[in-house]
């Protein structure tokens, strides 16, 4: 059951918790969404492409505490919104029979946003589990499950 995993999912548990219809929030900008995603997923995310690209160009210039800063501003704005979304996610589940009252989030590499967003949530009291390696990670695992195959695919 959800609830009693730990607050890191590997990819198989976090697979099984979407497949009974725990709802998946994934927090990458729009283009990491579009360039593909865990099916099912809702894109949710914490940072428009113009400002992923900003934090990334300035952690690079100028460090993780300069980035961390424009980050924190930059998202603000949106935290209300950000709790907002998940509970509507949640609330649509509980209606179609998924009743654990859980969360998944993922990013690129399970690292920061998806931490951050988990806590948020947790500290609205809805309960979020992370995918320990993010979506690299389920692109690792379906690579060696279904060979390499291109997302989205081409027409």
């Amino acid at each position: 059951e959800i609830q009693a995993a730990p607050g890191r999912l590997d990819v198989h548990s976090f697979l099984d918790a979407a497949d009974r219809g725990v709802p998946v929030l994934d927090v990458r900008s729009p283009s990491e969404y579009a360039q593909g995603h865990v099916p099912g997923a809702a894109s949710v995310p914490l940072f428009s492409d113009d400002e992923r690209a900003r934090v990334g160009t300035l952690y690079h210039a100028a460090g993780r505490s300069a980035a961390m800063e424009l980050g924190m501003r930059l998202v603000r704005p949106k935290l209300g919104w950000l709790v907002e979304r998940a509970a509507e996610l949640l609330a649509v589940a509980r209606t179609s029979g998924e009743s654990s009252g859980a969360v998944l989030v993922h990013c690129w590499r399970g690292g920061l946003r998806s931490g951050a967003v988990a806590w948020l949530l947790r500290q609205h009291g809805i309960e979020a589990r992370t995918l320990g390696g993010g979506y690299k990670a389920f692109r690792a695992w379906a690579t060696a499950y279904w060979g390499s195959v291109e997302m989205p695919p081409k027409h």
